[in-house]
Formats: C-alpha cells, structure tokens, sequence
C-alpha cells in the first residue's frame, strides 16, 4: 500500500463530553489530493497484497485505471538487494 498526506485543520476545541481531561476536537478537511470514491475497490484489493494475476487493472474504466496506476506507482517498491555493485 501507500500513505497519502491528509490536511487537517482544527477548527475548535471543547472540554469533552466523556469528561475528565479529554477535549473533543472539531477538524476540516485541508485538501484535494485524495482517491476518487470510485477507487475504493481498488484500494480494497491491494490492501489484501499486491496483484496475483496479470491485467488484474483491465476490468476498470478509465478513471479506474488512472486510480489504479496512482495507486501502483506511489507504492510499489522494488526492494534493492545488498551487497557490493558488481559492473
């Protein structure tokens, strides 16, 4: 998977209603770059690993298709072997 930066702003703060030392705060929404609804599934699906059979992105549309690439190409990481470079 990936991590996306999400933008919160605290918009107000109150003595919470579990009482004690707690405060309830109130947070907006601070931004635009997150996945469309219509990339849920997708997110589903890779949550659970990465794809087991090729073209597992064919059934989407082409939004679903952008979502899917977003997704790939902000998490998937080729791990870098060890050991001396050898030319």
């Amino acid at each position: 998977m990936t991590s996306r930066t999400v933008g919160l702003a605290i918009t107000g703060a109150r003595p919470s209603v579990l009482g004690g030392t707690l405060i309830d705060i109130t947070l907006t929404d601070g931004g635009d770059d997150r996945p469309s609804s219509a990339a849920r599934p997708i997110w589903e699906k890779w949550y659970q690993g990465p794809p087991t059979k090729p073209n597992m992105w064919a059934p989407y549309d082409a939004q679903g298709r952008a979502d899917w690439l977003d997704l790939t190409t902000r998490g998937w990481r080729v791990p870098v072997p060890a050991g001396p470079i050898r030319r």
